[in-house]
């Protein structure tokens, strides 16, 4: 009798340890689902970050060729004042510089 005793509060023992573990996975399966949740979130602000990287991309493409055309102007325009001060004359030009700045 002493042995079947034995046996089971062996088996209570383990009964109580099972119960234990079904409550671990128990919180772990709660926890997992948690992360699940939280990478989803994650991928949701992933995806408008790298759309707002790619508009950023975009726009930066835009000011660049605006940039190097305003630039590439600006230079022909210098070329072409260099020309008419030629023409005119250099004292034409600041006669007529300073006549405007007069009034």
């Amino acid at each position: 009798m002493n042995e079947l005793q034995l046996i089971l509060d062996k088996l209570q023992d383990m009964s109580s340890d099972i119960k234990e573990l079904k409550t671990d996975v128990a919180e772990l399966k709660t926890d997992v689902a948690e992360l699940k949740t939280d990478v989803k979130e994650i991928k949701v602000r992933l995806e408008k970050v790298e759309t707002r990287q790619e508009a950023i991309f975009e726009q930066t493409a835009g000011l660049i060729e605006f940039r190097q055309t305003t630039e590439k102007t600006l230079a022909q325009i210098l070329d072409q004042q260099v020309t008419l001060v030629h023409i005119v004359g250099e004292h034409e030009v600041y006669i007529r510089t300073l006549q405007r700045r007069i009034v």
